[in-house]
């Protein structure tokens, strides 16, 4: 397969992509040699992404001044995200690969720029998990329509919106932090409870659109959902109940939920790019918390290093099954490509 016959279907609504494509992005994809690759404008854009949460990192231990570099890393990764694309189709050097790359980078950023935004906006208790959940839900439903549709829908409000926002959000931060009305604060309307509550409706209306659209063309929903969807859910309660718990700190609680949605997401990605399914992987995430379930239910009476060792053992080999995701995606691709 040559790259001319290589079509990645998209539907784009976001509202600032009307205004940002014939005036930000294709003014700049002039400048780009057409010997530059797509991939590599992905990849930095996900380098800048890390150094993003570098410096957020650094904003809240040392100087706020910090969050100017991150907000500018963040508006970076926003543009490659976006070129990366552009440039394809405008050099024909559209592929499975790309495709692949740009999917699975963006489902590890997702961990990422989330996990940094909640330290900043110092969300704790019931808020929390309802944004960790909502944005989870809007991220999964939209991979999940377009493994089985095969087509990326970006809605009226979707990453761009988000990225700017949370941009904008540093850029007031680096000469505001650490003023209280930034901080969720329980039963107050702070700007951090506003952003929160405006992200979970949106996240949860993004999340049930994609389900209604892809009822429409698949009607056995319920078999997928059970199938696909189920494990999810499941893995993120198992998660949620050990917190609860107080056996998971908020930060391993945060990432691990996260990261639960970059690992079925995976799936999904390389289903839909290279044509193969993992039919053992949401068996294999039923049993991790099944089997974590129990170990942390009062009636059986374990030991909390036992737990300690079996989460340490459930994160390494999530990221070590996202790692190989990463490798089969690449590998896939290419052949697929030939």
């Amino acid at each position: 397969m040559n790259s001319e016959e290589y079509e990645y279907k998209v539907t784009e609504k976001s509202f600032s992509q009307e205004y940002l494509l014939p005036f930000i992005w294709r003014p700049i994809s002039r400048f780009i040699p057409p010997k530059l690759t797509p991939n590599t404008i992905t990849i930095t854009g996900f380098v800048f992404m890390l150094m993003s949460g570098v410096f957020v990192w650094l904003a809240l231990r040392e100087t706020p001044y910090y969050f100017l570099l991150a907000a500018l890393c963040l508006i970076i990764y926003m543009a490659g995200d976006n070129l990366d694309g552009i440039h394809a189709r405008k050099t024909n050097q559209s592929s499975p690969l790309g495709e692949f790359l740009d999917h699975w980078l963006d489902s590890i950023s997702f961990v990422v720029i989330n996990t940094c935004c909640v330290w900043v906006l110092g969300l704790t208790g019931w808020i929390l998990f309802l944004y960790i959940v909502a944005i989870i839900s809007a991220f999964f439903a939209t991979i999940w329509e377009q493994h089985h549709t095969g087509v990326f829908y970006s809605g009226f409000l979707g990453t761009n919106e988000a990225l700017i926002l949370l941009g904008f959000l540093y850029s007031v931060l680096a000469f505001c932090y650490p003023h209280p009305y930034f901080f969720y604060q329980p039963g107050k309307w702070t700007i951090a409870y506003a952003i929160a509550v405006f992200t979970i409706i949106t996240s949860f209306h993004t999340a049930v659109t994609c389900t209604i659209r892809l009822h429409k063309q698949k009607k056995k929903i319920l078999a997928l959902w059970l199938e696909e969807v189920v494990p999810l859910l499941v893995a993120l309660s198992t998660i949620f109940f050990w917190s609860f718990q107080g056996l998971l700190g908020i930060e391993y609680t945060i990432i691990f939920m996260l990261s639960c949605n970059t690992l079925l997401c995976g799936r999904l990605t390389i289903a839909h790019v290279v044509g193969k399914i993992s039919p053992y992987r949401n068996r294999a995430v039923l049993a991790y918390a099944g089997i974590g379930m129990l170990l942390t239910l009062k009636f059986f009476e374990f030991k909390e290093e036992v737990f300690v060792v079996y989460f340490w053992l459930a994160i390494v080999s999530l990221w070590l099954s996202i790692v190989w995701d990463g490798v089969r995606g690449i590998q896939g691709s290419q052949k697929k490509a030939q």
